[in-house]
């Protein structure tokens, strides 16, 4: 899992937890309106966290830090490994959630995007989270020129030339691994793209 900070955290200690839920467990549930059912489809059921209640502490949440963890856990033979799925979640502790992805828990991946600040020329990028595409809004009257896609080494990972009076660049994202790219135009900053696994 990798969490990068776009902005400096508030004062508060940020805390990563880890759970895994599972789709399919069937059981018995009990409808106010059709009465008992002895073999109900349970969807999204909490199974267990791989992190401790209260999460993981984060130590450092400044502008630009990469946190990177790996939880290990045995399934039970009883549970149906497919139908599990790794849930991810940052938040201040004893506060709001400020991110979270939900993968499957056998070879799922989870590419999200996101924007805090507007980068000369950009917008927002958009859907967030995203696995295959990403579209950027582009200002016409804005600076033209290369939109520049790195990786958070600061490696250019795609460069895209932009001609006069676009108003969108859509990015295939199929070639690139799941992490934390930063999008921006040539000579301006790069600005946020956060990639979550």
């Amino acid at each position: 899992m990798e969490l990068y900070y776009t902005a400096d955290g508030t004062a508060g200690i940020d805390r990563i937890s880890v759970l895994l839920t599972q789709d399919h467990v069937i059981g018995y549930q009990q409808d106010h309106v059709n009465g008992a059912d002895p073999a109900y489809d349970h969807r999204h059921a909490l199974r267990d966290y791989t992190t401790p209640l209260i999460g993981d502490e984060v130590t450092v949440a400044t502008s630009g830090t990469l946190v990177q963890r790996t939880c290990t856990y045995s399934v039970p033979e009883a549970w149906m490994v497919d139908d599990l799925s790794v849930v991810a979640f940052v938040a201040e502790q004893g506060g709001p959630v400020y991110q979270v992805r939900s993968v499957a828990a056998t070879g799922g991946t989870s590419t999200g995007m996101a924007n805090e600040e507007r980068a000369s020329g950009t917008g927002p990028a958009f859907p967030v989270p995203t696995n295959d595409m990403v579209t950027i809004p582009l200002d016409p009257m804005g600076m033209q020129g290369i939109l520049v896609l790195r990786d958070v080494l600061g490696r250019v990972v795609l460069l895209r030339r932009l001609g006069q009076g676009a108003t969108q660049l859509v990015l295939l994202l199929n070639d690139l691994e799941t992490g934390t790219y930063l999008y921006g135009m040539e000579r301006c900053p790069a600005r946020v793209l956060v990639a979550a696994r």
